[in-house]
């Protein structure tokens, strides 16, 4: 299951996937969604959520290749870490 988990969420290391659950390991005590909320907090998995293309994977290699603007600056990382607010959009190029 936890395979599984890794690679639907971008195919994450066993390291990072490691830290980030000890990092929110605390938070799962008083919030369970806290592990859950900090995946699905990345740019790819946000762009994925809207559904302009099909896959995840899709979504990662166009964030990678053309980049996708957060609160107006173009940004080419698919882990970037997404907060209520930020504005998104997709560049005039792409």
């Amino acid at each position: 299951m936890k395979q599984k988990l890794r690679f639907f969420h971008g195919k994450r290391k066993e390291e990072t996937f490691r830290n980030l659950f000890k990092t929110h390991l605390n938070r799962i005590s008083l919030n369970t969604n806290s592990f859950f909320t900090a995946l699905e907090s990345r740019l790819d998995r946000i762009f994925f959520r809207i559904r302009l293309l099909p896959t995840i994977f899709a979504c990662h290699q166009f964030i990678h290749y053309h980049g996708l603007e957060v609160n107006n600056s173009l940004e080419h990382s698919p882990r970037k870490e997404i907060k209520i607010g930020d504005i998104l959009s997709v560049p005039a190029k792409a």
